[in-house]
């Protein structure tokens, strides 16, 4: 039966891709103008792969009533709410529910929605670009991880013969929090200074202060009960300890190592955020996910919740990040 990925953006379109490579009939929903670009284009076009011209749907009737085995949703967090309505009123059924967010809050949402239907996360370590020909290029490093938030047993059927490595983590807790703390580390610093992560690495004090924001997410995760577990190409368990138990002036090198290896002189997504202030933004669900979560714990937070409001301050008012970008000092002056 048919998987449907609901939010077909860059990652659903390459997850798409990805799918149909492995065998799996594939349907994608997504904008109209998303549509609209894909058709011009003859389909999704990887690197510089022939088009691959898979049924992409925009018009809720398209989608009616409809009959799918497992839906995977990987629309940004923040419109996750709206994307399930979506869903709920065009009454599309489907057995199996997947969420491929980033930042943390959304599993709620699905509960909410969605109560009786197995549910689980998935997340990907695999970089995807975007060209401004609408050319999609995933990265060769990384892979996928599946987690259920309940007691169901594998994984959908969806993903069991994908062409990359995949991770099944025991719980989706887990996977989250061990997702989230990668999301972290130089997106929302690497966003107000305006470095990108091979910037970042080569700036003893910021690198300091982004290892201090990286122990407090520690604290809060250990706090809520989530267990890191190893992400692929991402040893997230042994780097967790060695920024716990190491100097900060001996585990700076190991992370600036990862930062630069993973994303190098690309600029975080929080950039662009920040760039368009007009758009929504998943800082909430990334930072201020952990200063949120800590207060409701009892574990303080008090950089992140600093890097937060300047982060907010910079959206609102341009001369703040004016006054900040190429600036790490004055950045860590707040921080």
């Amino acid at each position: 039966m048919r998987t449907l990925i609901f939010g077909a953006g860059a990652i659903g379109q390459w997850l798409g891709a990805l799918l149909h490579s492995s065998g799996t009939p594939v349907e994608l929903f997504g904008r109209p103008g998303m549509a609209a670009k894909l058709a011009q284009a003859g389909g999704i076009v990887l690197c510089d792969s022939s088009p691959l011209a898979l049924p992409f749907l925009s018009d809720p009737r398209e989608i009616q009533g409809r009959r799918f085995d497992t839906v995977i949703c990987t629309v940004k967090t923040y419109a996750v709410e709206d994307a399930l309505r979506d869903l709920r009123k065009a009454e599309v059924s489907f057995e199996r529910l997947v969420s491929f967010q980033n930042g943390w809050g959304s599993e709620e949402h699905y509960r909410d929605v969605f109560p009786s239907l197995p549910l689980w996360s998935a997340t990907t370590t695999r970089a995807v670009g975007v060209e401004p020909d609408g050319r999609l290029l995933p990265s060769n490093k990384g892979g996928l991880a599946v987690a259920p938030w309940g007691t169901e047993d594998g994984i959908p059927e969806c993903f069991k013969k994908v062409k990359i490595p995949l991770i099944k983590v025991e719980r989706g807790i887990d996977l989250k929090w061990s997702k989230l703390l990668l999301n972290l580390i130089g997106n929302a610093t690497g966003a107000v200074t305006g470095l990108a992560p091979a910037g970042l690495a080569q700036n003893p004090r910021l690198m300091r202060t982004e290892l201090l924001l990286a122990r407090e997410a520690l604290a809060v995760g250990r706090a809520l009960g989530a267990r890191r577990v190893n992400l692929p190409g991402f040893p997230v368990v042994a780097l967790s300890e060695a920024l716990e138990r190491l100097p900060l002036k001996v585990v700076a090198p190991l992370i600036g190592t990862r930062l630069r290896g993973a994303r190098g002189d690309k600029l975080p997504s929080l950039f662009f955020d920040l760039e368009e202030p007009t758009r929504p933004t998943e800082l909430d669900h990334l930072n201020g996910a952990v200063v949120t979560q800590g207060q409701r714990l009892g574990v303080p937070t008090p950089k992140q919740k600093a890097l937060v409001d300047l982060f907010h301050r910079c959206r609102s008012r341009p001369e703040v990040w004016s006054a900040v970008r190429n600036q790490p000092d004055k950045m860590m002056e707040y921080v």
